[in-house]
């Protein structure tokens, strides 16, 4: 069984997180003050595309059973690794929060799969816009292909799929599905082993060892709470 932090209030994790908008931040000003050598008349932010995302999760859980038990009275981040005191404070080892999302890092629910994906993209993105369109790392692979005008790869191909195709080429289609395992944690996240399988809407989950399945319906129920298979057998065995 797995600890898990439910509300955000890592003071290091926060401060870590505004060094990096910051950060962000100072390259859009350069870009935006840096004439394009390349490209005479034109910033730099005009012609370079920006993307970021995030490692997998947030580590949110910490099995039971691992060195000291998480409790309450080591629940405060003043007494911990990377902060003044002598008590080594296992809850800041699982530093974030991924509420409302269920569970987090290793985990195949979505706490532990949804990342931030953002597309800069001069000319192409709108600013505000979103998709509801579902991608995996390995995507960045066949996207950059994509922004750098190479060819793509046949459509039987779909270990990478470019999450720019619907913006570039309206008649393809992001990905259509896409797979998830993560073995057993005794220690660390505290994760069981579960293997994940995403066909549009609908997410399958399979525990390995208890060998029993369940199934969500992502876009209406984001937060997997509601297990659908033992309504929809006949969906949970096709997937």
């Amino acid at each position: 069984s797995s600890a898990v932090r439910m509300i955000q209030d890592n003071r290091v994790y926060a401060a870590m997180m505004k060094n990096y908008d910051d950060g962000l931040g100072a390259i859009r000003a350069i870009l935006a003050a840096t004439d394009d050598p390349r490209n005479p008349g034109k910033k730099l932010s005009e012609t370079t595309i920006l993307v970021v995302s995030s490692d997998h999760g947030g580590k949110s859980t910490y099995a039971y059973g691992s060195g000291t038990l998480p409790v309450k009275s080591l629940e405060n981040d003043l007494v911990d690794t990377v902060n003044p005191g002598t008590v080594s404070n296992p809850y800041s080892s699982y530093p974030t929060a991924n509420y409302p999302y269920r569970l987090g890092k290793t985990w195949v629910y979505e706490g532990g799969l949804k990342i931030p994906l953002l597309v800069y993209y001069p000319g192409v993105t709108e600013p505000g816009s979103r998709t509801d369109a579902f991608a995996h790392g390995a995507d960045l692979f066949a996207t950059f292909a994509d922004m750098a005008g190479a060819a793509q790869q046949p459509t039987s191909a779909t270990d990478s799929v470019s999450v720019m195709l619907p913006a570039t080429q309206p008649a393809r289609t992001a990905r259509k599905n896409s797979f998830h395992f993560f073995t057993n944690a005794d220690t660390g996240t505290g994760n069981l082993a579960i293997g994940a399988y995403r066909e549009g809407d609908y997410k399958l989950l399979y525990f390995m060892v208890q060998r029993r399945v369940e199934l969500y319906n992502i876009v209406a129920d984001p937060y997997e709470q509601n297990d659908v298979a033992p309504s929809r057998p006949d969906l949970a065995a096709e997937m």
